[in-house]
Order: C-alpha cells, then structure tokens, then sequence
C-alpha cells in the first residue's frame, strides 16, 4: 500500500507536466530529461522499457542533476526515483555507487550530484540482506541525508537532499517539511510543483475534498507553468483531480477531467493509467483487476537517448 501511494503521488508528479530552455546545457538538460520520462513512465502493459532500461535511469539522473541542479528538471528527477524499478541490474547500479561514493557522503567538494542519487537510492533500503532492520538502516539513511543538506555549502544542492525526506515521516512531518522547504528555498524554481507535491499528500491521507479546493486554487496559480516533459501543470492538476474523484467513487468527475486530458493534451502518457483505473469505479477492486487485466507488454522498443 505504501508503495501505491509513492507511485501515485510520482505520476501526478512526473506525467503531466517544458521548461524554457536558453542555454546549451538547459537544451541537452532537457533532451534527457525527456528520454528518463519516457523509460520511467511508460507503463507495462505498454512496452517493458521500465525495466530493460532501469539502471541506465540512475546515469540520466546524475547528468540532469549535473546540468543544472537548480532546476524544475532536477527536482523532478529526484522526485521520480521513488518509482523506479528494482531489479538485479538497478541494484548492481546502486552497489557501484555506494562503494564509490558511500564513505565521502560528508566531502561536498566533488561528486554532489552522484551523493545525491546515492543519497535518494538508500532512502529504499536497498542493500538487500542487512544485519540490522530495515527501520534501522532507514533511520540511518534518512540521517545521512540531513547531515549532507545541513553541511553542503551549495544550496542548490541542500535543496535537492531536502527533497528527499519529503517521503519520509507521518502525514504532518511531511506536510511540515514541505512548508519548511518553501521557506528556504523561497525563489527555487520547482516551487509550484513542491506545493502540487504537497496537496496530493491530502488525497493519499484521505482528505479528498480538501485536495480538490487546494488543487483547483494551483490550476489559477500555475496552471500555464511548463516543464521538461512537455505538459502544462494544469495537466498534472486534472490528474490529481481525476485520483481524488477515483478515490471517492464519483465516475460523473472523474469522467470530466478524464475527458479534459484527453482534449487538452491527448499524448499524456499518464493516460493508460487513469483510463485503466476509471474501468474500476464501482467495482470490487478485485473483481476489476482481472476483469481489466492487461496484456503482456510488447517486445522492448527502441527509444532515443540524448546523452
């Protein structure tokens, strides 16, 4: 269940939302960005490229990162690496960084941008068989990450390692970092999706009708900012408003805003998902699943990576 409510708050993140790109590096930054958006959210059933591709996820994410940690695409990054897919090649990715990185986590003066993926990776425990437990080896873990926030000098990176512990903690420490984070880093670019961030933590804690009031004031707010995977915020907006009228088995509202993605931008790719699950509306959640179940994904497609 816990892993459910990562992935949701991830794809309202991640699928619907392009950044004005100026410099060369912003260019490239992008080019990226866009072909780690299209492995991380192309669904299964689709094509298998999540996972054919999952360990070559985690180089992207130090280039991003590298190009210009101060940005939208950045923060994203970070914010998409909850969902990644875990498997043997992902973690031998990990195990590399970890040996090479692991004991100079507190050395801010080179590699920032490979701690920090590091850094994010062990906030899930992936080490495998541990000698201590998993609540253990997270409170370590989560401890590493604000030393690095509290001692590295660069706030672009501090703000990157604070937004790793957003996933972290009761519903109210969550919402108390997200506030704290806001303070800081008042003038971060990534700003209108760390409050998007914030008001779909109201949906997975049940408190819909709020969700719904504080998504509609970010449509007024944001709803024309654009970011590296081509999608207005407004589209991430109907998206959350499509989860919370899921959630609250009202097909009439999740029709509409399913109706306004497709007319507003029709190759959103969270749409496999949100048509799926609208199937499900009024339906013992069991029932659907193998009444809806998909097929097996296709051969892995070829797709373009920008390096």
């Amino acid at each position: 269940m816990k892993k459910l409510i990562i992935i949701i708050v991830f794809n309202i993140l991640f699928f619907g939302n392009v950044v004005y790109a100026q410099t060369t590096e912003e260019i490239e930054q992008e080019k990226l960005y866009k072909s780690l958006n299209t492995i991380m959210c192309t669904p299964y059933f689709i094509s298998n490229i999540s996972y054919a591709y999952n360990d070559d996820v985690i180089d992207y994410a130090v280039q991003i990162i590298k190009y210009k940690p101060d940005s939208i695409a950045a923060y994203l990054t970070i914010s998409c690496m909850s969902g990644l897919e875990i498997d043997y090649k992902a973690r031998k990715k990990y195990e590399e960084m970890k040996l090479k990185y692991g004991n100079e986590l507190d050395n801010y003066e080179k590699d920032l941008p490979e701690k920090i993926i590091l850094l994010e990776l062990m906030m899930y425990c992936m080490e495998g068989e541990s000698k201590i437990s998993l609540e253990e080896l997270l409170k370590i873990n989560i401890e590493k990450g604000i030393k690095f926030s509290n001692g590295c000098g660069d706030k672009r990176y501090s703000a990157l390692a604070d937004s790793i512990l957003f996933d972290v903690g009761t519903f109210d420490e969550k919402i108390k970092k997200y506030e704290e984070f806001k303070k800081i880093y008042p003038r971060h670019p990534a700003i209108p999706y760390v409050e998007l961030q914030q008001t779909a933590r109201y949906s997975t804690n049940k408190e819909y009708q709020k969700c719904i009031e504080e998504t509609q004031n970010l449509i007024k707010k944001y709803g024309n900012i654009q970011n590296p995977a081509g999608y207005k915020m407004v589209i991430s907006c109907y998206s959350l408003l499509f989860d919370c009228y899921f959630e609250m088995n009202d097909k009439n509202n999740a029709e509409l805003y399913l109706k306004k993605i497709e007319e507003e931008c029709p190759s959103y790719i969270g749409l496999y998902r949100i048509r799926d699950q609208i199937k499900m509306i009024g339906k013992n959640p069991i029932d659907a699943l193998f009444e809806n179940e998909p097929d097996e994904p296709d051969e892995t497609e070829e797709i373009e990576v920008n390096k």
